[in-house]
């Protein structure tokens, strides 16, 4: 995933740049550290997201007559 994102975010500084665009270090920063920090958000998050529901929440689908 921080591969990816990095690359997207670098590709969108070069556009920008080709199109004419200025860019500062923080720009540079920001392209080259978001994507680190997506995935370790990512990792520390989907843990808690993919969480089976309690028990007593799921709900049973009645199977189709033959």
């Amino acid at each position: 995933m921080r591969v990816v994102k990095t690359a997207i975010e670098v590709a969108v500084v070069l556009l920008g740049w080709a199109l004419g665009g200025t860019f500062g270090w923080a720009t540079v920063a920001y392209a080259l550290g978001v994507g680190v920090v997506v995935q370790l958000a990512a990792r520390r998050l989907a843990p808690a997201m993919a969480a089976p529901a309690p028990a007593s929440s799921a709900r049973t689908i009645p199977a189709a007559a033959a």
